[in-house]
């Protein structure tokens, strides 16, 4: 197939011909018409990928008069991604950017004319719950033989956190449910089994039931920070006393098998935060960081302060791959290759700048391994 030279990604059309092209297309009643009709958002765009016109579902739902104050934008750049203004030359130039499924359609439709079909996950500024997953489509469009890009969007946020919740909520909760009622049956064979059997069966049994408990409890709380309606509940909590409740519960962990869970440095002070939601935060990362050491290896949990910040890091040895770096704490995005899966990085991420005031961050290195630090204000 022949392969089209493409425009730079850096490279933005002349100031002076976005607003004659808009012009253009707007002359184009029957085309514009189409757009609005149009249930999804509708973009279309230059060779440069900015925006020459906008369908109405767009425009009101951005809350605009008129897309004249989108013109000459880039698709990132109106739906506030978080990467849409890390370089000078905007969207579609950051190194986050090598793994946008926009931009990758884009480029494609561009590359082989022809109509292209992505999901993108997108990270944004905006209040509410900061994540936006969409379908994006993207087909050649030729006016008076120029040509331009059709986007529509096709937000599928919805449908991915339903994908989320059924292979989460209802596998594992299943798996928990089944462990259940197989102890209960063994339990209810009165003399069929010796007393210290019986005694470990029903210590089995309220772990199963209070993990159940818990991942419920965990669904409630990610659907009601989505919302933005969690409740806080800041306490006086002891670091060190955290710290080995933590990593006491990790070593007993299904997932831990023989890898090592340690305690580090920990500072000896409380800090006031919400301790359900700070143990959900460490909690998951900690399973993550599990997950991605090799066996044999060990996972530490420290505590430091600095300054007005309290800095808890998880380190394993292991090294997070590029790609998996630049979408880590995104929904639905998993470094184990499962559909669905991967709330443990985005609900720490959630949890942690939306409701305890705080950041997370990572550093990941062949050598020196990978650190999750998540910061949090001390308060008095």
């Amino acid at each position: 197939m022949h392969q089209r030279t493409l425009p730079p990604l850096c490279e933005r059309a002349d100031p002076a011909q976005v607003p004659l092209d808009a012009a253009h297309i707007a002359q184009q009643r029957l085309l514009m018409a189409c757009l609005d009709a149009m249930p999804t958002f509708v973009l279309l765009l230059n060779p440069q990928r900015q925006v020459v016109a906008a369908n109405q579902a767009l425009v009101e739902a951005l809350g605009l008069s008129d897309n004249s104050t989108l013109l000459g934008s880039r698709p990132g750049e109106l739906l506030h991604c978080i990467h849409a203004l890390e370089e000078p030359t905007g969207c579609g130039t950051a190194l986050s950017c090598t793994v946008c499924g926009a931009l990758s359609a884009m480029r494609a439709c561009q590359q082989h004319g022809e109509k292209v079909t992505q999901e993108c996950r997108l990270m944004t500024t905006q209040q509410g719950s900061g994540a936006i997953e969409c379908e994006v489509s993207v087909s050649p469009l030729s006016l008076d033989g120029q040509g331009f890009l059709l986007l529509s969007l096709r937000d599928i946020s919805a449908e991915k956190r339903r994908e989320v919740f059924e292979r989460l909520f209802f596998h594992d909760v299943l798996n928990t449910v089944n462990g259940l009622q197989g102890l209960a049956k063994l339990l209810i064979h009165e003399g069929s089994i010796p007393p210290a059997t019986e005694a470990e069966y029903k210590v089995l049994m309220v772990g199963l039931s209070e993990r159940l408990s818990d991942e419920i409890r965990f669904q409630r709380q990610l659907l009601a920070a989505e919302r933005g309606m969690l409740t806080v509940n800041l306490e006086p909590v002891s670091v060190l006393a955290l710290q080995r409740e933590l990593v006491a519960l990790h070593r007993c962990h299904e997932k831990t098998r023989d890898r090592q869970v340690a305690v580090g440095h920990v500072t000896d002070e409380s800090l006031v935060t919400d301790p359900v939601l700070l143990r959900r935060v460490l909690g998951n990362l900690l399973i993550n960081a599990i997950e991605a050491s090799p066996a044999g290896s060990q996972v530490t949990l420290s505590c430091s302060g600095f300054d007005d910040r309290l800095i808890f890091e998880i380190h394993n040895v292991g090294e997070i791959p590029e790609r998996a770096r630049l979408q880590l704490f995104h929904r639905s995005f998993s470094t184990k290759g499962e559909t669905g899966r991967g709330l443990g990085t985005y609900s720490a991420r959630l949890f942690t700048e939306r409701y305890l005031g705080g950041s997370v961050s990572f550093t990941t290195d062949a050598t020196a391994g990978t650190t999750v630090r998540v910061a949090l204000p001390r308060r008095t």
